[in-house]
């Protein structure tokens, strides 16, 4: 799994978009350079993908908070 791939999997989570939505908001986050564009395809193993995406899986409150900050997630309510 790459970076990539778990960035647009946390950003599917927190936003409810389908993989696709979210993978157009992670193109809209680089281009705007919110998201940092290298290291994007860097390989993680299992084990450290697991890892990676529980400990971001721990912020989902604050990502989701971010994402209302800045207008990139509709429907924000009391995130």
């Amino acid at each position: 799994m790459t970076r990539r791939d778990i960035i647009l999997q946390i950003l599917s989570e927190a936003t409810a978009l389908s993989s696709k939505e979210a993978e157009a908001l992670f193109e809209e986050m680089v281009a705007e350079g919110m998201i940092g564009s290298t290291g994007l395809d860097e390989e993680f193993s299992r084990v450290q993908a697991e890892h990676l995406l529980d400990d971001f899986r721990e912020e989902l409150p604050g990502i989701r908070r971010w994402l209302c900050e800045t207008g990139l997630m509709g429907a924000c309510g009391h995130a």
